[in-house]
């Protein structure tokens, strides 16, 4: 995983392939860090191909701290993963862009077409 930081609060998060539970506990300890002083929050999710449901946590708690101090989309997500997003709910709470067929790596498990899924807002 790589973070990356501009001078405005813009951070970008660029997931490793998979945030299994052997990688989850790290995931979110450097998701904690990454929400730090954000006001824009980036999860770049076009690398990653498998999330379990301990690495979910962190993205949750990143929605709800950033609903307080700025705003949060999860860019390039490819079917699979989506599929787990939008069985968990997060394609209600988040912005969320799934990632274009053809940008695909080695025909991974992505098959969407590149729509971007605006959330519903609710209160979190």
């Amino acid at each position: 995983m790589r973070i990356q930081r501009d001078d405005n609060g813009r951070v970008t998060v660029y997931a490793d392939e998979r945030i299994d539970t052997n990688a989850a506990p790290r995931f979110a300890a450097e998701m904690e860090q990454a929400v730090k002083g954000a006001r824009e929050l980036v999860l770049d999710f076009s690398r990653l191909t498998y999330i379990a449901s301990s690495g979910l946590r962190p993205v949750m708690l990143a929605v709800k701290t950033m609903s307080r101090q700025g705003s949060m989309r999860i860019i390039g997500v490819c079917e699979g993963v989506y599929d787990v997003l939008e069985t968990t709910g997060f394609v209600s709470i988040c912005d969320i862009e799934r990632k274009l067929k053809n940008n695909c790596r080695r025909g991974s498990c992505c098959v969407s077409t590149g729509e971007k899924h605006e959330p519903e807002r609710r209160g979190l």
